[in-house]
């Protein structure tokens, strides 16, 4: 679960790499046109990271919650198993009385 927590949150790195890189983009002495270029670049580029990312978050959470509903499911069969165990218990100490 730790690991999904993180995996949600990773996209959200891109926007404080996006400030960082406009930040030094700014620092520099670059014609207007060009900024505004490298600008859109960054983000482009980091737009499709964070889409990626989150792409991979939905792979590990989809894996996950396919594990959980077998773990569910099998609980469900486990406890089946013990209700029939019971019953049968119940019944044969029933019949001696």
């Amino acid at each position: 679960m730790k690991q999904l927590e993180q995996l949600a949150n990773s996209p959200l790195t891109v926007i404080d790499r996006f400030h960082q890189e406009v930040q030094a983009l700014f620092n520099e002495p670059t014609p207007p046109e060009e900024l505004s270029k490298q600008i859109q670049s960054a983000r482009d580029r980091l737009f499709q990271e964070a889409e990626e990312q989150f792409s991979e978050f939905g792979k590990a959470a989809d894996a996950m919650e396919e594990e959980l509903l077998r773990n569910l499911q099998q609980l469900k069969e486990v406890r089946e198993r013990a209700n029939l165990a019971s019953d049968l218990v119940r019944s044969i100490f029933r019949s001696i009385e």
